[in-house]
């Protein structure tokens, strides 16, 4: 399962699943009002910060360019598919 977090879903989720952030919330009466950014990466969020080093938004863009969403979701089903049925094999009892 580490495995499967580290090589697969984090790149997935760091570099190519956007999310909104919240901006602001503001009340007016009984509500509650809330404002989102524009959805954004969190490797696109880094990227435009100015807090981060050259170093770190270097190695941001060379993940970018070596990375390929079509092979990294292919992969992450194939591993997780193979987790599951390990999962699935270890639970089955024998009498």
């Amino acid at each position: 399962m580490n495995k499967i977090y580290k090589e697969y879903w984090n790149p997935l989720h760091n570099y190519f699943l956007p999310s909104f952030k919240l901006k602001e919330k503001t009340r007016i009466g009984g509500k509650i009002k809330k404002t989102f950014e524009r959805p954004k990466t969190p490797a696109q969020r880094i990227l435009k910060h100015p807090k981060y080093s050259g170093f770190m938004k270097n190695k941001i863009k060379y993940n970018l360019e070596r990375l390929d969403l079509i092979e990294l979701k292919r992969n992450l089903e194939k591993e997780l598919k193979k987790f599951y049925t390990l999962l699935d094999n270890s639970r089955r009892v024998t009498i």
